[in-house]
């Protein structure tokens, strides 16, 4: 018998609707399915394994490639576009075709494999591609990883750029593991110390440091650190070759949540070049220091024998010199006078004929076609021997002050004055390769001014001479006036003749042509010399020729610029004698010499400008030194002072205490003591006081007193300090404290003693140019400054912010100031804030500092709130 149910018309509406509704949910999970596949963020594409044929691409894959299902029908199109190179394709071909074998053998997934796909636009791609079996079918993922392939390679490459640049620097890094014991060297630290590398122990490396430096080394490791994070010194270590190497040691302390220390991460940079490169440069300045030195004490001297007595003085502090010989040369005779002779540091006695050289007579002078001094006379070229071979066949005959049978190095250069010869300067040594071409340019430098020096000398001994015989028979000058005139222009100086009472000045040709005028363009009068100095000496020259004229000088002796007639400046040496007086004892006549000593100023001038580029060169070289060896400096002076404060602070202040009991003494006695006692008695205390805060910080940066820490309010920190430390008149100060401020707990003596510190900076900011101590008074009563001090709630802390309108701190010395013995004051140890830091961290608050130059600065202090007043 049929059913009923199923063949009545209400049971088949009901079949069909349930049909629709199943359609109808199948339809949608099939939408919903075809938009996540199309809006996946990876590439997709449906693979049809019969055929190949790409049944589907997302929207993702052609974001990536450019390809479309029309551009790649099936997979063998997408091989021939995307890996078009032959061989890179056949190799993915088979490495895709065995993945998907395996993939069926094993009832698994297509294992992922990494290949480079070529774009549509010829860029290429780093894909990672894999995928699930569907049936027959197959969904392949496309995933870019060309980015995260970029980062890898850049950080590879940054790897091989860090070891090739530790390398390159000598640098190497290093851990200790304070926990396990264990040890880590990179392999440079092994180069470094000349050893191959094997596991690394602190004993490995003992052996090797420099016996000087090992305990400061151990001491400094061993030492805790005391919280601090950065710690660097420098040893020195012998390599098993026997060289020595500077090494700078520069480390970090990690510290576990509870803060203690677990591990020490560093770095070892041998700095042996560079501590090389300072001491040359030290030493160079130190040669160079002197050679400008000796050209000064030269170019001072009139006296032929003090010139040529510095010049050897010089050449024997700056280079080997055994041997030493300034010969002169007479142009018109050509012949060379060997005038100052040293053998092995003794001066060879001479006669004008002859002189004995290793127990030989040599003749005195001698031809200047031969020897040494011949030969540079001839090319006007320096010589610099530094073997016996190099003399031996230097091709130039070593007769009369050339060499000695033990000389191994000769220097020579020659005497220039402008455009002659005058002679030659010789430095000789008994050791091979004692000379360097800066020791030659040394040489030539005192060279140029000996040259300059010995010609003035010689000139000015003629002139001398001229002007003593002229004196002796002045008679004789008087009628002879014409004689005296050929006398005074042969000598190739500059004359000059002054009627002191009439203001006429009498001068020479040469006198004219230093100048460039000739002698009828010149006036003779007094008020033209004075309009000729140049303006920045003519207050000088009048001084020094009025000193002269008072009897202040024996002899009349400036150096001043001249105005030539092109306009230009020449440096003149000017010296004089007054040689008649009037009836009353006034001077009334003055003769003088005048010089032309241009080429020395501006030899002199070279002298200054090589020091200062030496200097500038020692400065960029040494530059990121400067800051290493102040931090050194600082922390030696730390220790030094942790050493001596508690030592000397009572021997100190014992000896104050008695001065300031003699001061108060003094004053109880003397009530009626004059203005000038009482204010050495003030300037006495204001010492004493100033020598006890010193120790005071001393003591306190040394050690931290034990923390009394009560609950005080803020109003009475900030009056009390406003009352132990008061600004002065001139300073105006305002407060500003709210009446609901919580309690802070702290030891008060300490905070009032920081509060006091930053106040009195901010007042001396305010009030001394320098930042330094403060004025007795206010002069004229106007207000010079303004302080404030206001506070306010913030977290868990009270906020004291202290602001003046002073001088401010310049943005470089803004990280300085909390380092100990840093100041910029003309007085004062610079631990003040320091100590104020110290003392602040252990009352459990911490200091700011905001400030600008030229407008003020502002100390933030925050001091913990006492938990009660929460």
């Amino acid at each position: 018998m049929k059913d009923e149910k199923s063949n009545s018309p209400i049971a088949g509406s009901q079949d069909a609707a349930e049909h629709r509704q199943t359609e109808e949910t199948l339809r949608k999970s099939e939408e919903h399915f075809r938009l996540l596949i199309e809006r996946a963020p990876i590439g997709l594409a449906i693979i049809r394994g019969v055929d190949g044929a790409v049944e589907f691409s997302n929207d993702r894959f052609t974001q990536l490639f450019g390809y479309t299902s029309i551009d790649i029908p099936n997979i063998r199109d997408w091989w021939l576009f995307a890996y078009p190179e032959e061989n890179y394709r056949q190799w993915v071909m088979d490495a895709w075709n065995a993945a998907v074998s395996r993939a069926a053998q094993n009832g698994t997934d297509i294992e992922g494999q990494q290949v480079n796909i070529t774009c549509k636009n010829g860029a290429v791609r780093v894909v990672e591609i894999s995928g699930i079996s569907i049936g027959e079918n197959f969904l392949v993922t496309f995933t870019d990883i060309t980015e995260r392939k970029r980062v890898e390679q850049e950080l590879h490459e940054k790897q091989a750029l860090l070891l090739e640049a530790q390398h390159i620097a000598h640098v190497s890094n290093w851990w200790h593991d304070l926990i396990s014991g264990e040890v880590y060297w990179s392999d440079e630290f092994f180069g470094i110390l000349g050893i191959d590398p094997q596991k690394p122990t602190t004993e490995l490396a003992l052996p090797l440091i420099h016996p000087d430096d090992l305990p400061v080394l151990l001491k400094a490791m061993a030492e805790s650190t005391d919280g601090k994070v950065e710690h660097e010194h420098e040893f020195r270590i012998f390599r098993p070759d026997g060289e020595i190497r500077w090494i700078h040691n520069r480390w970090m302390a990690l510290y576990d949540k509870d803060g203690k220390e677990i591990k020490r991460v560093g770095t070892h940079q041998d700095v042996t070049e560079r501590k090389q490169a300072e001491e040359i440069s030290r030493r160079m300045m130190e040669r160079w220091s002197t050679i400008y030195r000796a050209g000064e004490e030269i170019s001072a001297s009139l006296d032929i024998e003090q010139v040529f007595q510095a010049v050897y003085r010089a050449v024997g502090q700056v280079m080997p010199c055994e041997d030493f010989l300034i010969s002169m040369y007479d142009e018109d005779r050509n012949l060379m006078w060997g005038d100052y002779i040293i053998e092995n540091g003794v001066r060879v006695a001479s006669n004008p004929y002859q002189v004995d050289v290793g127990n030989k007579i040599a003749p005195n002078p001698y031809p200047a076609t031969l020897g040494l001094g011949g030969f540079i006379v001839k090319t006007g070229q320096s010589v610099l021997l530094n073997s016996p071979q190099q003399i031996a066949t230097s091709g130039i005959n070593f007769v009369s002050y050339g060499s000695g049978p033990v000389t191994s190095s000769v220097l020579a250069v020659p005497l220039h004055l402008k455009d002659r010869i005058i002679g030659i300067v010789s430095a000789q040594s008994y050791s091979q390769d004692a000379y360097t071409s800066d020791d030659r340019e040394m040489l030539a430098m005192l060279a140029s001014h000996a040259a300059i020096a010995i010609d003035n000398a010689m000139l000015f001994e003629k002139a001398q001479s001229e002007i003593k015989e002229r004196m002796q028979a002045e008679e004789k000058i008087r009628v002879s006036q014409e004689q005296l005139h050929a006398v005074i222009e042969g000598s190739r100086l500059g004359f000059s003749d002054w009627n002191i009472k009439t203001g006429v000045i009498q001068r020479n040709e040469r006198w004219a042509e230093m100048l460039g005028f000739n002698l009828q363009e010149v006036e003779s009068s007094f008020m033209q010399w004075g309009d000729l100095i140049h303006p920045d000496d003519r207050v000088s020259a009048m001084r020094a020729l009025q000193d002269h004229l008072d009897g202040k000088t024996p002899i009349h002796r400036d150096e001043y610029r001249l105005r030539a007639k092109d306009g230009s400046y020449r440096w003149i040496l000017d010296q004089g004698t007054i040689i008649e007086y009037d009836a009353q004892g006034q001077p009334s006549r003055m003769t003088a010499t005048h010089t032309d000593i241009t080429e020395r100023k501006q030899a002199e001038e070279k002298v200054r400008q090589l020091n200062t580029e030496l200097e500038n060169r020692v400065e960029e070289r040494t530059r990121e030194l400067r800051e290493a060896q102040a931090q050194l400096v600082r922390h030696e002076k730390l220790a030094v002072l942790g050493q001596m404060a508690s030592s000397i602070g009572h021997e100190l202040r014992n000896p104050l205490g008695v001065i300031n009991s003699a001061v108060y003494y003094l004053k109880l006695v003397q009530p009626n003591a004059d203005e000038k006692i009482r204010q050495y008695l003030g300037i006495i205390e204001q010492e004493v006081h100033t020598s006890e805060k010193i120790i005071t910080d001393l003591l306190d940066f040394a050690r931290i007193k034990s923390v009394d820490r009560v609950a005080v309010s803020v109003s009475e920190l900030i009056h009390q300090t406003l009352a132990r430390f008061p600004a002065p008149a001139s300073v105006e100060v305002t407060v500003e404290i709210p009446n609901d401020l919580p309690q802070v707990y702290v030891d008060p003596r300490q905070i009032i003693q920081v509060l006091g510190n930053i106040t009195l900076n901010a007042c001396q900011a305010m009030t001394s140019p320098d930042g330094g101590a403060l004025p007795d008074s206010n002069a004229g009563g106007q207000k010079c400054g303004f302080l404030s001090l206001h506070t306010c709630a913030q977290d868990d802390m009270i906020n004291i912010v202290i602001t003046d309108s002073g001088v401010g701190i310049p943005a470089e010395n803004l990280n300085k100031i909390f380092e100990p013995l840093f100041t910029t004051k003309t007085r004062g140890v610079g631990l003040g804030l320091p100590v104020s830091q110290k003392l602040i961290q252990v009352n459990g608050g911490r200091i700011e500092v905001q400030s600008e130059a030229g407008k003020g600065s502002s100390f933030s202090v925050f001091l913990p709130i006492e938990k009660e007043s929460k």
